[in-house]
């Protein structure tokens, strides 16, 4: 099935499944650095990762609700304000 809307809202279109494997295969998120030690470090690759998921949800909110499907556009805006927070949180540590 093909959809126009961005792939934050994909989950929605095919079958569930929850195996780790598959859910990492169809992320469209940047692979997380296995090479890091240093907490700050670690701290830079969550918030670049978080900023890149907010985008993806922002993005979801807007073609959702250009579809008309203003209870799935308020699912994703719920979720983009607690992404939007977290990452708030987080990037207070860089500071």
């Amino acid at each position: 099935m093909s959809t126009p809307w961005p792939s934050a809202c994909r989950c929605w279109t095919a079958s569930p499944s929850a195996r780790s494997r598959k859910v990492a295969k169809a992320s469209t998120l940047k692979e997380y650095p296995t090479d890091l030690t240093k907490a700050e470090d670690h701290i830079k690759a969550v918030c670049e990762r978080m900023r890149d998921y907010g985008k993806k949800v922002r993005e979801a909110i807007d073609t959702t609700d250009e579809a008309g499907d203003a209870d799935t556009a308020d699912l994703f805006t719920a979720a983009s304000r607690t992404a939007d927070k977290d990452l708030w949180f987080m990037e207070s540590h860089l500071e």
